[in-house]
């Protein structure tokens, strides 16, 4: 069995991606988001390693490693730190040296990295040497150990006196109810359409609407689960089982002690109160831990299903109600992926793989459906993307370094997911080329290309994903994918594959409408780049538009005066662009002195025009770009896209220039206007490590700091 790793980190991103990754690793994993309920959970079960961010809430990622080091139970435990505050080398050695056996990462955080170094501080069983570029795919969490009947009993008896719990099932007998009487757009049996497949289908189609299952319905204690969906995501899940408790989740994930669980019952009789804000006050179960289990105990209502024979179903299309709803945190794939791993026995996974035996497998030519989140592991994905259609499935098997049963429950899962299918020729795709870990493709000689692979899993912040969206909107097809007009069919899959998954539905999910709105417009914009130029015809005549300027080009746009710099669609920042001619250098300044005088007479708009036509004209020049973000921030100070767009400009000068005054300064005050004076200090600070001599820095410095 694999370790159990504590991860406490405060911010919900991050936290969840250090769970992404170190979940492919097989660990048994718990969070926290404060210090204080971090030590809480280390009394009830010592940790077998942690990872802990240097900055947290409620203080000092250090400080709490200091007390884990002198406690019995965690002092030879590994940390590894994320560091999001404290940089640079003196900081690792400090805190190898304090905290030994310890490892340290900085943000923006690598999960490669991340995995690879938990791994050699805590290998799971069965898990080959990363070092020798051996794959573990990921296998069934280990078994959770049943509760006594005692036990239970006693947690339903909790239960059915718990009121939300009896709300519940009122409203999806209810609700059951309706749904049977009206017609519905979709409906049949599981056994004909499993589960997983019904999944799928919602998800293909961007169903919204009410999911109700019911298993054995003849009875009169009938299982009825209605499944909320947005946009074929599924949002919710409410049952009409009493013992889909949440006690007993906290007790089988050992969140919470036997003893806990009947303190918290026998108040629940008396008190009249819901369990989990009764075990927050009791000190045994921390308010983040409550919302993840929360969650849980939603996710584990949906899995459940995937364990049922047999079942009837019916869809409703329409606008489900629940806004506030607890939200599933899993895309489609990931929750087939999961309740395969729980439910699917060797019979049910050999009926999937049935349909594939002898014959070539490769992905799906939907790129919604083959981009799919199904896993946030880079080497999970790279085999995932060597399936080139070459292939049968017993050679795909054949070659997976890891069980052979491991394997299977993948490729089952991308089968039920879509993911993959029957190949219909041979695949231009070649194996072995490299997926999103370490794909790197050059740009067209002499221009940048507008976009680079992906290095995070996260999705893009508005300010940075506007700034994509117009690149793809102004370039051209070749710009976009960063290709060469030469480029092979193979080229042109791994570019738009690489570049797409980035910006798929799946990763938007839980975003806002306006950046799942620009999301999706890349997508598809990418998706129109790749159908054309993928196409020989389609191709040719694309390029005879470009050639006789019929399509906006960098060429042309210069030409005209209006040249628009790229921008990375990972990182949402603009690439450096060839060094700019003298003639440019020359009506770049004189722009940005309008632009200054504009600022001073409060013309705002204006300077943001002529800053803006400075910086396309000289790029690279920080100077530019930070005069170009404060005006954006005047112009509109209470917009919150233009604060973004203001921020991604200013750090875009801070990139190319760290020391640059004017840059560092605009920053602090937009952060201190914007009520959030840490960033403000932190920014001093930084400007002042890189030029002490910043005098004007140094006393806003003590100013925020009450110095003064």
């Amino acid at each position: 069995m694999a370790g159990y790793v504590l991860i406490v980190e405060s911010d919900p991103d991050l936290q969840r991606r250090i769970g992404d990754a170190l979940r492919e690793g097989r660990y048994e994993l718990a969070s926290e988001a404060e210090s204080k309920w971090a030590a809480r959970s280390v009394a009830v079960r010592a940790p077998d390693a942690l990872v802990i961010d240097t900055k947290l809430s409620d203080g000092d990622g250090f400080a709490l490693a200091e007390i884990l080091r002198r406690d019995p139970d965690t002092r030879d435990a590994p940390i590894l730190f994320i560091a999001t505050s404290h940089r640079g080398a003196s900081h690792r050695a400090e805190a190898r040296r304090r905290f030994a056996p310890a490892d340290y990462l900085s943000t923006p955080l690598d999960a490669n990295s991340l995995l690879a170094a938990m791994l050699r501080a805590l290998p799971p069983e069965g898990r080959l040497d990363v070092g020798s570029g051996a794959l573990a795919l990921p296998g069934p969490p280990p078994p959770i150990d049943q509760p006594d009947v005692g036990h239970l009993v006693a947690a339903l008896d909790g239960v059915l006196r718990d009121p939300e719990q009896q709300r519940e099932r009122r409203s999806v007998e209810r609700t059951a109810k309706n749904l049977a009487a009206e017609k519905a757009e979709l409906q049949g049996t599981l056994r004909r359409i499993p589960f997983a497949r019904l999944l799928r289908r919602l998800y293909e189609q961007k169903a919204t609407g009410s999911l109700l299952l019911l298993r054995d319905a003849a009875k009169k204690d009938a299982t009825k689960k209605i499944v909320m969906f947005v946009d074929g995501y599924p949002t919710s899940v409410k049952s009409n089982v009493l013992a889909e408790c949440l006690g007993q989740i906290l007790v089988d994930r050992k969140l919470i002690t036997d003893r806990a669980l009947s303190d918290s019952l026998a108040r629940m009789k008396t008190e009249k109160r819901q369990q989990g804000q009764i075990l927050v006050e009791m000190g045994a179960l921390s308010p983040h831990n409550l919302q993840r289990a929360l969650v849980e105990q939603v996710e584990t209502k949906l899995l459940e299903v995937f364990e049922w024979p047999d079942g009837k179903f019916m869809f409703k299309e329409g606008d489900t109600g629940e806004a506030n709803a607890r939200r599933l945190e899993r895309p489609p794939a990931a929750l087939i992926l999961e309740g395969i791993r729980r439910h699917y026995d060797e019979a049910r996974q050999r009926a999937v793989l049935d349909a594939y035996v002898n014959q070539p497998v490769a992905l799906s030519p939907d790129p919604v459906l083959r981009l799919q989140d199904v896993t946030t592991d880079p080497a999970v994905l790279a085999y995932i993307n060597s399936i080139d259609g070459n292939e049968s499935l017993e050679e795909i098997l054949g070659r997976a370094p890891t069980a052979r049963a491991e394997a299977r429950l993948l490729l089952v899962a991308l089968a039920e997911a879509g993911m993959i299918t029957h190949a219909e020729g041979p695949s231009a795709r070649r194996r072995g080329t490299p997926g999103l870990a370490g794909f790197t493709l050059s740009p067209p000689q002499g221009v940048v290309a507008a976009v680079s692979p992906p290095q995070q899993s996260g999705p893009l912040s508005g300010g940075q994903l506007s700034m994509v969206a117009e690149t793809v909107r102004t370039q051209d097809f070749f710009w976009s994918l960063g290709i060469e007009r030469d480029a092979t069919a193979a080229d042109i899959d791994r570019a738009y594959d690489a570049h797409a998954r980035t910006f798929h539905p799946d990763r938007y999910r839980h975003s806002t409408d306006e950046d799942r709105k620009m999301a999706q417009e890349i997508f598809e914009r990418l998706g129109e780049a790749h159908r054309t130029l993928r196409e020989p015809q389609r191709r040719r005549t694309y390029i005879a538009r470009l050639d006789r300027g019929a399509v906006a080009t960098p060429d042309s746009m210069e030409r005209a005066g209006e040249i628009t710099t790229g921008v990375d669609l990972v990182s949402g920042q603009p690439p450096p662009l060839a060094a700019p001619t003298l003639a440019s250098n020359v009506a770049a300044r004189a722009l940005y002195e309008a632009g200054r005088e504009h600022l001073r007479t409060r013309r705002h708009h204006e300077a943001v025009e002529a800053f803006r036509q400075a910086a396309r004209l000289v790029p690279n020049e920080a100077e530019f770009r930070a005069s170009l973000g404060w005006a954006l921030f005047r112009e509109a100070p209470a917009d919150a896209r233009a604060g973004r767009a203001a921020l991604a400009e200013l750090r875009r000068a801070v990139q190319l220039d760290p020391r640059n005054r004017r840059a560092a300064e605009y920053l602090a005050q937009i952060h201190a206007q914007t009520g959030q004076p840490e960033l403000a200090i932190q920014e001093l600070e930084r400007l002042l490590s890189h030029d002490p001599t910043a005098t004007e820095a140094a006393e806003e410095l003590r100013r925020l700091r009450g110095e003064n």
